[in-house]
């Protein structure tokens, strides 16, 4: 006989890191240092080619974001000294676009299918000119179809 979980137990969510770059600036590229699912309160540290910081407190969302000069190779470490995370590099100018298209536009749609008064989400880490975009075209799309 297998065991369940008690149904309160909660999984902890991965943490994760990388750097994005911000496709609505004009002029050179900028660059910021995203993370997620890292625990509620923790210090985090941060180091790269261009940037190093410590100190971070993670937010109530398990989220920060840190804007840096260059993009490159960065590694996230929690400040308990046992974690290291190592982010994910920048993509292309137009494929980040095209991602974060994708996603505002399935984001919006599948908010609107849920809760025909559903609003663009808001949090620590700000969404593109692209993605809210994106996201009213998808909301429009399933307001159309479902309310």
């Amino acid at each position: 006989m297998s065991e369940r979980a008690p149904e309160t137990a909660t999984v902890s969510p991965t943490a994760v890191c990388a750097v994005v770059r911000n496709t609505d600036a004009a002029g050179a590229a900028t660059f910021s240092l995203m993370g997620e699912g890292f625990k509620e309160g923790q210090k985090v540290s941060f180091i790269g080619p261009s940037n190093a910081g410590s100190g971070l407190i993670v937010d109530a969302d398990g989220a920060f974001v840190v804007p840096i000069s260059k993009e490159g190779q960065y590694h996230i470490s929690v400040d308990d000294g046992e974690s290291t995370v190592k982010c994910a590099k920048a993509k292309s100018q137009q494929s980040q676009k095209d991602e974060e298209k994708a996603k505002g536009y399935a984001d919006g749609y599948k908010a609107i299918k849920a809760n025909c008064k559903a609003k663009p989400p808001q949090g620590i880490a700000p969404h593109t000119e692209t993605y809210n975009k994106a996201w009213n075209d998808g909301a429009a799309a399933a307001a159309r179809d479902f309310c």
